[in-house]
Order: structure tokens, then C-alpha cells, then sequence
């Protein structure tokens, strides 16, 4: 009795969505405003700027890196993930057919990253740069980061076979 009951509650679960399904870009700002709304819509407008595809239904979501340089010469990075919501729907909508609940959403690489840096269980890569390089779902993805913050992000689709 006890298994047939929790076998029909829905089920919470992380969905991993492929680096080419969304778009990941990393912004440099001399400014970050302390609202939210503002925040975003300056993270919009830049990435509306780079035109990586048209923004009007994406969902963007943007991890703020502390500034760094002195006074005049203070920037921030911005890492910025767009993702069009009629992608977001099909990925929750799939799981939601089978009785899960998408509680979490991120993207593969990010998510390699992270687990990375858990199971190192050490701060030392953050004095030191790193290169990483996810190949998976048909792409190549490559990130930078100098002492802890990302300053490159290019993903890139493969052929059909690897």
C-alpha cells in the first residue's frame, strides 16, 4: 500500500536543458543597478544588443560577478542565459506528461561545472584560470574563467556524427 501511494505523487525533479538549447552570453557592464526590474531590463537590452536571437519571449535569467578594477575602470560581468519559453514549455510539459515536476531548470555545462567544483572541494582554482571544455548532446562548449569569474562562453553545434 505504501509504494502505490507514493508512486502517484508527482515527482520534483532538475531538468538539465543541452547548451544549444539556449542562449548563453557573457556582458560586461560599467553599472549594475540595485533593482531587480532594472537590473534585468539593462541585461535585456544588452543581449538584445548582441543579437543573439529575438528576445521578446525569452526568458533570461543572469548571475552577477563582483566588479573588478578601480574607480572609472570598475566593470561587472554579467553571465546571461536566454532561452525561448516555447523550449522551456515543450522540456516541462514532456515531464510533466510522465508525472514529474521540472522544480529546477540549468543547462549542462554550468551544471558539469558546478559539479566539478563540489566534489574538488577546494578554493584553489579560484587563483588560477581554468579552461573547460563540455562535449555533449552534439556540441562543443568552452568557458573561461580567471580567478573565479567566467569571461568566455562560446557553445557551438556539431555535425550530425562526432
Amino acid at each position: 500500500m505504501r509504494g502505490v501511494f507514493f508512486s502517484e505523487l508527482p515527482r520534483r525533479i532538475a531538468v538539465l536543458l543541452p547548451d544549444t538549447a539556449v542562449r548563453t552570453a557573457v556582458l560586461y557592464l560599467d553599472q549594475i543597478p540595485i533593482r531587480r526590474e532594472e537590473r534585468d531590463a539593462l541585461i535585456r537590452w544588452r543581449l538584445g544588443q548582441e543579437q543573439i536571437f529575438p528576445l521578446n519571449s525569452a526568458k533570461i535569467v543572469s548571475q552577477v560577478f563582483g566588479g573588478h578594477g578601480e574607480g572609472s575602470e570598475r566593470r561587472y560581468t554579467v553571465l546571461a542565459v536566454a532561452v525561448q519559453e516555447s523550449i522551456l514549455s515543450q522540456y516541462e510539459s514532456l515531464c510533466e506528461s510522465v508525472g514529474l515536476i521540472p522544480s529546477e531548470v540549468g543547462i549542462t555545462s554550468l551544471r558539469l561545472f558546478d559539479l566539478w567544483k563540489r566534489m574538488s572541494r577546494t578554493a584553489g582554482w579560484l587563483r588560477h584560470d581554468v579552461l573547460w571544455i563540455t562535449l555533449a548532446d552534439r556540441s562543443l562548449t568552452i568557458m573561461v574563467f580567471q580567478r573565479g569569474q567566467i569571461v568566455f562562453y562560446r557553445c557551438k553545434l556539431l555535425g550530425r556524427t562526432l
